[in-house]
């Protein structure tokens, strides 16, 4: 993670603060009028999508993913079962599961997101759990009209959050359909740019708050560190890492609600202590489903 970032520094045509300064103030979005929050069949209209052509990745991805699938259809099914069948009789959390959109998923890692999805999707509508499935991203690359709102007003220094979030809903709490065609949507590279993962968890979190009955849980799926590229230029190299831990602290000492991580491709386990990893599709297997079982039955161990 530090590495990648220390590349990113590097490439920075303007010098970054790399950590925060003493005079700076506390995490900010410089304004949210920007922000939105659509069902996922509105995401396409709803992110600026004027930088890249409909790249071939999105039908070569869900190529991929089909023939995966097909492939992977009985043993799908068995996990699924099982799980279904270890939790019955339990009493489960209600759920949140926050997955990762940012640019960084292009070139196969979103077929490994849409397939979590897809399986958590699945499992969760069998078992009664009441949950929510939801994709964060921005809707510009570099700022957007946030950035260009800062620049219009001076410029003034440590603006804050810089970008323009999008938060999309694949499935609210009240939806219970069983089509889960709507994940392929994830293989849009188009929508794939920036993640606040901070904001995103605190935006999971107040949803969850609206339906939750018994215990919460919090299902991070991401591949990465929170990165935005105006942002971090315009105020300090830790901003969204900063926000982000000070986020997971705040949810640490709840005593109702839970959050563990899935890191695609990547290890999550430096922000968040109760998480796992899958790398291939093919990972997607013992140990994927032992680490759902206990967080799904909080018994997950930091």
């Amino acid at each position: 993670m530090w590495g990648s970032l220390k590349r990113w520094f590097m490439g920075r045509r303007q010098p970054v603060i790399l950590e925060r300064p003493h005079e700076a103030p506390e995490y900010c979005a410089f304004t949210a009028q920007f922000d939105q929050t659509v069902p996922w069949d509105k995401a396409a209209t709803a992110a600026d999508v004027s930088y890249l052509p409909t790249p071939n990745s999105i039908i070569t991805n869900a190529y991929d993913y089909q023939i995966w699938y097909q492939e992977n259809d009985e043993f799908l099914k068995a996990f699924s079962t099982k799980l279904i069948s270890d939790l019955k009789g339990e009493e489960l959390p209600e759920v949140m599961i926050l997955v990762d959109h940012s640019g960084s998923l292009r070139g196969g890692k979103n077929v490994v997101a849409s397939a979590l999805m897809k399986i958590l999707d699945n499992v969760l509508l069998q078992a009664g759990v009441k949950f929510e499935i939801i994709g964060f991203t921005t809707s510009s690359w570099r700022g957007g009209q946030s950035k260009s709102l800062w620049e219009r007003q001076g410029a003034p220094l440590f603006p804050g959050r810089l970008c323009d979030l999008l938060h999309i809903i694949y499935r609210s709490s009240d939806d219970t359909s069983d089509e889960n065609d709507r994940y392929d949507l994830i293989f849009d590279e188009r929508l794939l740019k920036e993640n606040i993962d901070g904001e995103a968890i605190e935006f999971a979190l107040d949803r969850l708050r609206e339906f939750q009955r018994r215990r919460g849980l919090i299902l991070h799926i991401s591949d990465g560190a929170p990165v935005d590229d105006a942002t971090i230029t315009h105020n300090w190299g830790t901003f969204l890492t900063d926000h982000l831990r000070l986020v997971l602290e705040r949810i640490a000492a709840l005593e109702a609600t839970e959050i563990a991580a899935i890191g695609v491709g990547y290890e999550v386990d430096g922000f968040f202590p109760s998480s796992t990893a899958v790398h291939e599709l093919d990972q997607i297997g013992d140990e994927l489903f032992q680490f759902l079982r206990s967080a799904l039955l909080g018994e997950m161990e930091a």
